[in-house]
């Protein structure tokens, strides 16, 4: 509810308001555990919103299903039906984002799915080498956002 009320701005990690509009030849979509209306105002104040095809945000799924659970990303993947039978990028900055990326992948094998999410861990803003203690490890690192547009050309 805190997240509804809080009309603060959202800072962006340097180099990000680059990435985005780089990545525009992809269908790209937020999932994240703050508020929906609060990630389309900033986007919107930023002139980024129109990079995106929507954005799902905590309260559009079921507290006991929210990260590292599936629903939100699949949630998300269902708003580009018919669904890639590709990889799907999964930008993430911390644990629950690849344990969720991973879940999603195991849905998707279940349903025969072509498409696989590749799991992006953004580091910049923490140690490098932080995804050692993690569970699951990302498929991929990177240290500053424009490493995402790197990685994802090789593709």
């Amino acid at each position: 509810e805190f997240q509804l009320t809080d009309d603060g701005e959202s800072t962006l990690f340097e180099g990000i308001e680059e990435v985005i509009p780089a990545l525009s030849v992809y269908a790209q979509l937020i999932f994240s555990q703050n508020s929906r209306s609060n990630i389309l105002r900033d986007l919107k104040k930023k002139g980024l919103l129109q990079h995106f095809v929507d954005v799902v945000g905590y309260e559009e799924v079921a507290s006991a299903r929210q990260k590292p659970a599936p629903d939100g990303l699949l949630a998300c993947l269902s708003k580009i039906e018919p669904l890639p039978r590709e990889l799907v990028f999964f930008i993430g900055d911390h644990e629950t984002d690849t344990l969720c990326g991973h879940n999603t992948n195991v849905v998707l094998a279940g349903r025969n799915s072509d498409a696989r999410i590749i799991n992006i861990a953004a580091l910049y803003g923490s140690e490098n080498g932080a995804t050692s203690r993690w569970n699951i490890q990302p498929d991929h690192m990177v240290n500053h956002p424009r490493a995402i547009v790197e990685y994802i050309q090789t593709y």
